[in-house]
């Protein structure tokens, strides 16, 4: 950390903002955009049971735009305020950041915000072990939240960083039938997504969810920290911090994120929640279930991959046409044999082809095999019982996948 830290911070012109308590142990990090339901996510933080909430500080990064609308700048300077003047068992740190330039603003400018301070603030104590916990305004939490997540730490120190068990609210009188309905089918795409990749072996799957990850500081800067993308930020971050060592899941405590509609990110949950009430259809369609087992021509033989010569194993072993083009104009042959040149042993070998071969390419293939029609996105209720042999109602369905695919 010692050697990286000075010149991520030199190169992004971080300096501190807040001056933090010294026997901080671990953040968490919460952007907020005119979100009144900060108060509610800060009182099940301050409700948790861990003893020691002298080592935990809560930094909010009150954000928005120059393009703001005059509601929502007057309703971040009332909250804002209102932080300020908060009394929690924590420390609070509320930071503000008002007009800040349209091109870059949004959900991974504040998170980046307030992550870049935490991770100086670890520097600057040399403690590169530090835990930074990305949260948002409209979750809450498990009271044995910050429990299981220092005893994971304590207990995993090679850990780079982990996922945290999410669960959306699926029943309840907070929110209308259809959002309900809207939210379990988002949801089960989640988790069929990442079944899905599990089921070829692809090595890094992963939730990438933004309110339910840690990581530890020296990491957080060796991935060169978050990105200000004003959506998909959490998915950028997280697939460059797996392949950096040992990535958990924890899965005894929980974070219970906001199925509300809204439009704040490009895409995500709000979005997709938004766009299935507004077309009257509660309808979510997913990746088809056949263009993951098309990859598996290359998932479960790479190893074969390694012993083999490259273009003969293209040509013999990939027997799928539209996955032979896809890989063929991405000079597959020309990339692994580099690959092979530099690797020394099998292992450091399937490290850096997966390095190439990652969630963003099979991202690319799915995305290219569904709008050509090759393999359509289909309802996810009906691929996700595919996955795993059963036919069960979506409700059913996603509390199977919560509760026997962890």
């Amino acid at each position: 950390m010692s050697a990286i830290v000075p010149k991520y911070f030199t190169r992004q012109g971080i300096a501190p903002l807040s001056k933090f308590h010294p026997n901080i142990q671990l953040f968490v990090v919460i952007p907020l955009l005119a979100d009144e339901l900060i108060f509610d996510t800060l009182k099940s933080l301050a409700e948790t049971d861990y003893t020691k909430k002298e080592q935990i500080a809560v930094i909010v990064v009150v954000n928005h735009s120059e393009v703001a609308t005059n509601e929502e700048k007057q309703k971040n300077k009332s909250i804002f305020l209102q932080l300020q003047k908060g009394n929690y068992p924590f420390h609070l740190y509320p930071i503000f950041k008002n007009d800040v330039d349209k091109k870059i603003a949004g959900v991974g400018f504040a998170r980046k915000t307030g992550m870049d301070q935490a991770a100086l603030f670890f520097y600057k104590k040399e403690n590169p072990q530090g835990i930074i916990v990305s949260l948002d305004a409209d979750t809450t939490v498990s009271k044995n939240y910050f429990t299981v997540i220092f005893d994971f730490f304590k207990s995993h120190p090679d850990a780079v960083g982990s996922n945290i068990r999410f669960e959306h609210p699926l029943e309840g009188t907070a929110f209308s039938p259809d959002i309900y309905e809207a939210i379990t089918l988002y949801e089960l795409h989640l988790r069929y997504f990442v079944e899905a990749l599990r089921r070829i072996n692809f090595p890094y799957a992963y939730q990438t969810v933004g309110s339910a990850f840690a990581v530890r500081a020296q990491n957080y800067v060796a991935s060169q920290g978050i990105s200000i993308r004003q959506g998909g930020e959490d998915f950028y971050f997280l697939n460059k911090l797996f392949d950096q060592g040992f990535f958990g899941e924890i899965n005894s405590t929980c974070v219970f994120p906001s199925p509300r509609p809204n439009n704040k990110t490009p895409f995500g949950t709000g979005v997709a929640i938004k766009k299935m009430l507004e077309s009257h259809k509660i309808k979510f369609a997913t990746y088809n279930l056949d263009a993951f087992l098309c990859l598996e021509e290359i998932t479960q033989k790479v190893e074969l991959l390694w012993k083999t010569d490259v273009q003969l194993f293209l040509e013999n072993e990939i027997t799928h046409s539209v996955l032979k083009q896809f890989l063929k104009k991405r000079d597959f042959s020309k990339n692994v044999e580099k690959i092979k040149k530099n690797s020394t042993s099998f292992l450091n070998f399937q490290k850096a082809f997966y390095r190439w071969f990652n969630l963003f390419t099979i991202i690319k293939f799915l995305n290219e095999t569904a709008e050509t029609n090759i393999f359509p996105k289909e309802d996810v209720t009906t691929q996700a019982n595919r996955l795993i042999s059963k036919d069960l109602t979506p409700r059913k369905l996603l509390l199977y996948y919560r509760e026997k695919l962890r």
